[in-house]
């Protein structure tokens, strides 16, 4: 079985709810994704933004 492909745009809004305050877990919950899948966005996105600071 494939892999799920999610676009950018929504995994930033999930990095994005994320740092609005909401939780791993109820995001996972909502939006039917692993808890490690948002945890790893936010990761990633955090790196994004400090990338881009310095760019």
């Amino acid at each position: 079985m494939e892999a799920k492909r999610y676009s950018t745009e929504f995994k930033s809004s999930i990095v994005t709810l994320y740092n609005e305050g909401r939780s791993a877990n109820s995001l996972a919950n909502e939006y039917h994704l692993a808890v490690q899948t948002v945890t790893g966005w936010v990761k990633n996105g955090a790196d994004v933004k400090i990338m881009d600071i310095s760019a």
